[in-house]
């Protein structure tokens, strides 16, 4: 399954940028994050996808059961544990699986809507979801911490990589027609 593998490596690119912190600068209040931290962006990033891995098996999920887990989010240490055993988890996933999702939109009741999706699709959406929380994490940084090198590709997706690429080749041709 290739979804499983890109998860991987986008789960070592947030052990790898989470090595680079302090420990205080993990949990730190930041104000451009709106008095969030880092280690709550990674928090919510690792809890998607525990919720996903610890229960696509019975064939339902719901991310809105989320433990919101302190520990995680103020320890540096605590949450590359949990990044490691989420690269663990992956490795076991063999097949796609259908799966039905859970959801509520209400502030006011609890009125739950059901969806179908699969193992493949949830595994796609908490790839983007944790990239779109990188790319946060990565605005924080380089504001904050200026110090800690981040790789080039970190936060960004995979689509927008593509499309880079595809914009310097057309790039490279045109200088070399215009040579001609």
């Amino acid at each position: 399954m290739y979804l499983k593998d890109v998860c991987i490596e986008i789960i070592n690119q947030l052990i790898d940028v989470t090595k680079h912190l302090k420990p205080e600068e993990f949990c730190l209040p930041l104000e451009i994050l709106s008095g969030s931290s880092i280690g709550k962006h990674q928090r919510h990033v690792i809890e998607f996808y525990q919720i996903l891995l610890s229960n696509y098996q019975e064939g339902k999920i719901s991310y809105d059961k989320r433990a919101h887990n302190g520990e995680m989010e103020n320890s540096r240490e605590k949450a590359i544990i949990a990044l490691q055993k989420l690269k663990d988890s992956l490795k076991l996933l063999k097949s796609d699986k259908a799966l039905l999702l859970a959801a509520s939109f209400s502030t006011d009741k609890d009125e739950v809507i059901y969806m179908e999706s699969s193992l493949a699709r949830e595994l796609a959406f908490n790839l983007e979801h944790a990239i779109h929380h990188m790319a946060i994490v990565k605005i924080a940084i380089k504001l904050n911490f200026p110090h800690i090198s981040i790789p080039k590709n970190f936060g960004i997706a995979y689509s927008t990589l593509q499309y880079e690429k595809s914009n310097e080749e057309k790039k490279k041709e045109f200088i070399l027609q215009s040579k001609v």
